[in-house]
């Protein structure tokens, strides 16, 4: 039952991602498609031929997912242990649960993009009116910076394969490396990304300067070829959505 619970909330998550990065890069290449975040999917699909149905669909596969963080961070689903790095790398899967839990909730009771923008903003408004969250949010943004380093290494070095089984008889393993590779790449640089959002909101004391998704290809896209540096971007959200194919697919939990 938990095994089936991981991996539907697995790939319901790379379905996200996949859309993210596909939306995202039919925008930068100006064949239709729109700038998104996980909120823009879901209401992309809410527009669709059956849509909600859809959408409640990924909003069950997201609770699954959520579930499946706070059992690998309360029972220690994925062996982390019990030192200083097993319990730090288990706070992330806390916090991931908790992001994807309120993800979807958002989705099941369809307000997504109206409530999940304010929501982040009013909760930094009221971390900033205090010394000690101005103090929580640089600590955040550390936090979020070097989860960034991390992925990026994780990709670049190909360490991410240790959480695949069997890869050598994976017939499309080429795919797979890939994949893996530069979606984890491209979501390090988005981690780090979210930190200077943090950084810049404790600064200057300003929660408008904390950004989702969709405001992160925005910002991409206002440097000097910005369409090129969203859509590789973009790309990489794709390549990442197509690995947890593969780490439903190719992992289990014992």
């Amino acid at each position: 039952m938990l095994e089936t619970i991981r991996k539907i909330g697995i790939i319901t998550k790379g379905i996200i991602y996949t859309l993210v990065g596909l939306l995202t890069l039919l925008a930068s290449l100006n064949l239709g498609g729109k700038i998104s975040g996980k909120d823009g999917v879901i209401n992309f699909l809410e527009e669709q031929n059956f849509g909600q149905v859809i959408v409640l669909a990924l909003g069950v596969g997201l609770i699954m997912y959520a579930l499946w963080k706070m059992y690998a961070a309360f029972w220690d689903g994925k062996n982390e242990g019990s030192s200083k790095k097993g319990i730090l790398i288990r706070i992330g899967y806390f916090i991931s649960g908790l992001i994807y839990g309120a993800l979807a909730s958002s989705v099941l009771f369809s307000s997504v993009s109206s409530t999940s923008g304010n929501t982040r903003t009013e909760a930094v408004k009221t971390l900033l009116q205090q010394d000690s969250g101005v103090l929580a949010l640089y600590l955040i943004g550390i936090i979020l910076f070097f989860v960034g380093i991390y992925q990026f290494y994780k990709g670049y070095s190909g360490k991410f394969l240790e959480d695949i089984e069997n890869v050598r008889n994976i017939e499309s393993k080429d795919i797979l490396k890939k994949s893996g590779k530069y979606g984890h790449m491209a979501r390090g640089v988005s981690f780090t990304l979210f930190a200077f959002f943090v950084f810049v909101a404790a600064s200057q004391k300003n929660a408008q300067a904390i950004k989702g998704l969709k405001d992160m290809f925005n910002f991409l896209q206002n440097f000097s070829w910005g369409n090129i540096l969203m859509g590789i971007m973009a790309l990489g959200f794709v390549f990442y959505g197509l690995y947890q194919y593969f780490l439903a697919k190719y992992s289990s939990l014992y």
